[in-house]
């Protein structure tokens, strides 16, 4: 069996960042039920027509989601050119 050090870094880094995100996850998880943060519960209609403060002004719910949801997909289409470009040119 071939001993290969630059596996056995990887996978301690990925279980470094599993151990990250499994206490936050629990952290998260602890603190839905903490009475000091109470939180309301809202309909997706309701949000989307209610305005959001957002720093020093406040933007639509509508717009919030649409801002929201446009960055993975802006961060998944440029990773896929960044792959292209490195499949074609190399």
């Amino acid at each position: 069996m071939v001993h290969c050090h630059g596996l056995d870094r990887l996978r301690s880094e990925i279980d470094y960042l599993l151990v990250i995100f499994t206490l936050f996850l629990l952290l998260a998880s602890d603190s839905v039920k903490d009475p000091r943060w109470p939180s309301r519960t809202m309909r997706l209609r309701e949000f989307l027509r209610s305005k959001v403060a957002i720093g020093s002004s406040t933007m639509s719910g509508r717009d919030v989601l649409i801002e929201t949801a446009l960055i993975p997909v802006a961060l998944a289409f440029a990773a896929t050119l960044i792959g292209l470009a490195w499949v074609i040119f190399g």
